[in-house]
């Protein structure tokens, strides 16, 4: 994944929202803790805007010291 996607300045045109998991890594089990966060807050999502949920506390730990970037596009 493209690390610095949530920083490129032509995504707010895009007719949709990107919504950046950090999870360690983006298998299913990583990124299980963020859904709960996701599914919570996709009627605030804008187009055009990028939105970064970071993993949970209390949940497994990061050991990677760069842990996985996963995008998830919300149609607006």
């Amino acid at each position: 994944m493209d690390k610095s996607l949530p920083h490129q300045q032509s995504l707010k045109d895009l007719p949709f929202a990107i919504v950046v998991l950090r999870a360690r890594s983006n298998r299913f089990e990583d990124t299980r803790p963020l859904m709960p966060e996701l599914l919570r807050r996709t009627a605030e999502f804008q187009p055009g805007q990028v939105y970064v949920l970071i993993q949970p506390e209390g949940t497994a730990v990061m050991k990677s010291p760069s842990p996985c970037l996963l995008s998830v596009f919300i149609c607006g």
